[in-house]
């Protein structure tokens, strides 16, 4: 850390600027909540959370369908739900 020391009208000002570098990481989503409580511990840690980018509500419809159909995939494959034929699916469309 850098010391500044300014002098005003004979009062004494001292000034710590820290300089900072910053990182990107990526971290599982399912470690996120655990990896933010561990680095909030460090106190010269400054977390920036991103900013949301504002999605359209058609994009939001589409998106929240297509992880419900991975979601289901996911449990045809661990045999927890039974799948269609390939001739069902392509009858529905």
């Amino acid at each position: 850390m850098n010391d500044v020391v300014l002098y005003y009208s004979c009062n004494f000002v001292k000034i710590k600027i820290a300089i900072m570098k910053d990182i990107t990481l990526s971290v599982p989503e399912k470690e996120y909540p655990f990896f933010i409580k561990l680095v909030k511990k460090l106190d010269f840690v400054e977390i920036k959370e991103p900013k949301k980018a504002k999605i359209s509500a058609s994009k939001q419809k589409f998106l929240d369908e297509f992880k419900e159909a991975v979601e289901e995939l996911n449990m045809v494959k661990a045999g927890k739900l039974k799948g269609k034929p390939f001739q069902e699916l392509i009858d529905e469309l």
